[in-house]
């Protein structure tokens, strides 16, 4: 990774396995992902693919029996995943922080909201008690959250979820990390707080330059709230490139049947495609390109090996044996 180019944090080659009665699965395959200084790069790819996988092991927040088997995280070249635990501590909340998927299942029911920002901050910044709940509800007026010196002492369960969901973007904000992982940030929210909530992360972003993984499986999301987007399949980055160039050039014909199965106001019904086929199951992928029983350019090579990333000119990334760079 190089500071000169703008990194903050640069995955080669991540390798995440889950060792279990059945088998081994291989949830990350080799991925590679780079993200720059103030960048929203959202990872898209369906339910299974290895986008929460990938976030958890950034911090090496893995849960047992999963392993990280291979590769580097470099953040400000330094290896997280060879980092002693004691120094991994000073990184993890303070220098990037996650927002979990569920806000109901990672607040803790039985403490005030203001309480459990503050307690961010007194042990990863060492804030005075006073200090440091004075400062959580700056935080949670900061997340737009109304009447803040009321909310702050409230419990979970007696605010909404896009209140709870503030609440946790507040508690990731707490040390001013340089990256937030967004973890499905929206998830079970309606259109409106949706909205409020992509729109906050982008005001967070250009007010305090910090940069920001979006994980989702909306493409919608990723049009409007994403600098660059990376595409996943089968625990694989398979395509990569900046959003307008992406949605204007989709290269892998897993990205091209994704944005052709979006419905728009200008497609009938009848026009969405389908991509044919199902997702192979966990302990069952097969050898070489793992999209080419489903896809309708294979080639002889696509099921002897598994293509790299390469670029196509202008950062368009894409892994595949086909001459995919004549679809644009």
């Amino acid at each position: 990774m190089g500071e000169d180019s703008g990194e903050v944090l640069n995955i080669r080659g991540l390798r995440v396995d889950f060792h279990t009665k059945r088998g081994v699965v291989r949830a990350v395959r080799g991925l590679d992902l780079s993200v720059r200084r103030a960048e929203i790069v959202g990872v898209v790819g369906e339910t299974g693919c290895g986008k929460s996988v990938t976030a958890l092991s950034v911090l090496r927040l893995i849960p047992r029996p999963g392993v990280i088997s291979a590769g580097w995280v470099m953040f400000h070249n330094q290896d997280l995943l060879r980092l002693p635990e004691k120094h991994l501590r000073s990184v993890r909340g303070n220098r990037i922080s996650m927002i979990f998927q569920e806000p109901s299942s990672s607040l803790n029911p039985v403490f005030r909201v203001a309480d459990q920002i503050a307690e961010v901050l007194r042990f990863q910044v060492g804030l005075a008690p006073r200090v440091a709940r004075g400062r959580a509800v700056d935080l949670m007026r900061e997340v737009g959250i109304p009447d803040a010196d009321v909310r702050a002492r409230c419990y979970p369960h007696q605010l909404s979820g896009g209140m709870n969901q503030r609440i946790m973007i507040a508690m990731a904000l707490a040390c001013s990390p340089e990256i937030l992982i967004a973890d499905e940030p929206v998830t079970a929210l309606d259109a409106t707080i949706k909205g409020q909530i992509l729109s906050l992360l982008r005001q967070l972003r250009d007010r305090h330059g910090s940069s920001i993984v979006l994980i989702t499986h909306d493409l919608g999301i990723v049009a409007h709230t994403c600098d660059r987007v990376a595409v996943m399949y089968m625990g694989r980055v398979v395509e990569a490139a900046p959003v307008d160039v992406l949605f204007r050039w989709p290269l892998h014909p897993y990205t091209r049947g994704l944005l052709g199965s979006l419905p728009g106001l200008h497609l009938d019904r009848s026009e969405l495609q389908v991509i044919p086929g199902s997702v192979p199951g966990p302990y069952d992928l097969p050898a070489g390109c793992s999209f080419h029983p489903r896809c309708a350019i294979a080639g002889v090579d696509c099921p002897e090996s598994e293509p790299v990333l390469a670029d196509v000119g202008d950062g368009h990334l894409v892994a595949c044996h086909c001459d995919v760079g004549g679809l644009q």
